[in-house]
């Protein structure tokens, strides 16, 4: 009796692994392979839009990103703390802002606008480029300013963060 138990219980095991057998997990990604010929690489490299090369590319999940980066960036630049800008910048502009502390600093800073200006790929890399208007407060002056900022990334790797690359102050 309790051999047909065993058998029983060994049938219910081998059976279910069976059904599983070769199924992708749900919580792991599932990595494609795409075979490009010579006239697929002539068309991508003449398209703008990164969503074409990086499907995972979401603008408003980027905006948010790009606005809490644009706050992070500027308390750090103002406070020259090295650590926290080392990740978030290119190591060129990581140079450029400790080199060029800001004069005035701000008592306060509101965002008014943020808006995606332009994206383009040069080979692996995608580079976006964002409009933030805000209002900067000095003592009792309100001051405009807009910058655009071009954010990068590569997207090859697996690592998920945009860098500040470069900013543009009109």
């Amino acid at each position: 009796m309790s051999l047909l138990v065993l058998l029983f219980i060994a049938v219910l095991i081998f059976s279910r692994l069976w059904q599983v057998l070769g199924q992708k997990m749900p919580h792991k990604p599932r990595k494609r392979t795409v075979f490009l010929d010579k006239h697929d690489v002539e068309i991508r490299k003449h398209v703008a839009d990164p969503q074409a090369f990086y499907p995972g590319f979401d603008e408003s999940h980027f905006l948010e990103g790009a606005e809490a980066s644009f706050l992070m960036i500027l308390k750090a630049h103002q406070a020259q703390d090295q650590k926290t800008l080392k990740p978030l910048v290119s190591p060129a502009l990581l140079k450029t802002l400790l080199n060029n502390p800001i004069p005035k600093k701000p008592s306060d800073i509101y965002l008014t606008a943020v808006s995606i200006q332009h994206k383009r790929l040069e080979k692996n890399t995608a580079f976006v480029s964002v409009q933030f208007a805000c209002d900067q407060v000095f003592d009792q002056e309100t001051v405009p300013t807009q910058d655009v900022w071009t954010f990068k990334r590569n997207i090859k790797s697996d690592d998920p963060n945009w860098v500040l690359d470069r900013i543009n102050s009109k």
